[in-house]
């Protein structure tokens, strides 16, 4: 209760009687003193604790100004604005007004442990920025040593401690011999394991042991809003930090090889050439995307393949060192099967893949399918979209025959397909 009677001791100039009150955050006091016995002389309880209170000021006079007026001897005011009528009016009696008005804010101003000066909302935004910070700083920390530059054209990251190093295949094709270059300058000879242009993926592998890498997290946890940190070496500037969030997902992206690139990350972390090839972070220092692409005369819009989709070209890289897949010779999209269709067959999906365009003389032609079919199933695996068709491919081995059910129309038919191999 003491700090309470302190708050409500107030030795500042003037605020007029019968004058309208200035809109926050301005007061408004400027011709003749409130003394401490004026104000305390409408609340009195707490008369017996007027003596002393006016020689304890807890703020400075340069702490807070009113009307360019200095406050004076403002005793204990935990700063926030509750001294401030909401909208100009006359009052016959300010001190009971300003009571009346802000009696909650004024205790609870006097009970806070907040320090002088400080609000809520003011430590919530350091407290904000200090995570954002932490935020980054952990992931280069985290990520950052297992960055390498490639032979001065781009960026990749090495993800096994015996060298084995990730990058886009587009920069792996730009040289033929290949360093890379470590956070500390230290430099590695490396060779080239494998590429896959159809994902713009490859692999080199350097020599050495215990190496500094990053781990592949899941790309499909990811949600659009979530912050992401880019590192690489853009013209040829090294370990260079990136932040922004998750744009888009499911974009889709064409790879020189002309093939559909699906579930392409879309981000506004600033990339420019020289960052292909290096991770797309997310604040668990997981690398949730490899970055491919950038629109050049735009801002802001990025793009990385992701690490879903790498985890499986990488494993089939350093295995046999190329992505065999099957080739059926369709463009497809996904597309809705209409309700009444799946429940009259039985069907557990409400998607399927259109035949857009059917290649002259390719398996899916010669086993007859026709363009508008809706691709529902092969060798029992579904296909809901154009993703699941691609996983397919590269999984299943090239030559040994796949049933395919497709809807025509209302009707569903079943056609045997040979696959043949998919050429880069």
């Amino acid at each position: 209760m003491g700090r309470l009677a302190a708050f409500l001791a107030l030795g500042a100039t003037g605020l007029p009687e019968r004058e309208p009150a200035a809109q926050a955050p301005q007061l408004g006091l400027q011709e003749r003193d409130i003394v401490a016995v004026q104000l305390l002389a409408h609340f009195g309880d707490f008369l017996d604790l007027l003596p002393g209170l006016a020689e304890q000021p807890l703020l400075k006079p340069d702490h807070l100004g009113m009307d360019g007026t200095p406050v004076l001897d403002v005793v204990g005011i935990a700063a926030i604005p509750v001294l401030a009528f909401h909208q100009p009016v006359e009052v016959d009696d300010p001190l009971n007004e300003l009571w009346r008005l802000h009696r909650s804010q004024m205790i609870m101003a006097c009970l806070s442990s907040l320090p002088v000066g400080t609000t809520h909302a003011m430590l919530s935004d350091v407290d904000l920025l200090d995570a954002y910070s932490r935020a980054v700083i952990s992931v280069v920390d985290t990520v950052g040593p297992a960055v390498v530059g490639v032979s001065g054209v781009g960026t990749g990251m090495l993800i096994t401690p015996d060298g084995y190093a990730l990058t886009n295949s587009h920069v792996a094709s730009a040289v033929k011999t290949y360093e890379l270059t470590l956070r500390d300058g230290t430099t590695l000879k490396a060779d080239l394991v494998g590429k896959d242009p159809h994902t713009d993926l490859a692999i080199l592998r350097a020599s050495g042991t215990g190496l500094p890498h990053a781990r592949l997290g899941d790309s499909g946890q990811l949600r659009v809003g979530q912050l992401v940190v880019a590192i690489g070496h853009p013209f040829g500037f090294q370990s260079t930090v990136t932040t922004g969030v998750v744009s888009a997902l499911g974009r889709t992206m064409r790879a020189q090889s002309g093939r559909t690139i699906e579930n392409i990350i879309q981000t506004d972390a600033a990339l420019n050439p020289g960052n292909s090839g290096g991770p797309l972070v997310d604040t668990r220092g997981q690398v949730v995307g490899i970055n491919t692409a950038i629109i050049a005369m735009a801002q802001g819009i990025c793009f990385a393949v992701p690490s879903n989709t790498a985890q499986r070209v990488v494993s089939l890289l350093i295995r046999d060192g190329r992505v065999i897949r099957s080739y059926l010779g369709i463009t497809g999209e996904t597309w809705p099967i209409h309700r009444r269709v799946t429940r009259y067959y039985h069907l557990e999906q409400e998607s399927g893949v259109r035949v857009a365009h059917l290649d002259p003389n390719g398996p899916a032609q010669q086993a007859g399918l026709k363009k508008e079919d809706v691709l529902i199933s092969l060798a029992n695996h579904q296909m809901q979209g154009v993703d699941d068709l691609q996983h397919f491919l590269t999984d299943w081995p090239v030559g040994i025959p796949a049933e395919a059910q497709v809807l025509r129309g209302t009707e569903l038919v079943k056609r045997t397909i040979i696959p043949t191999e998919l050429k880069s």
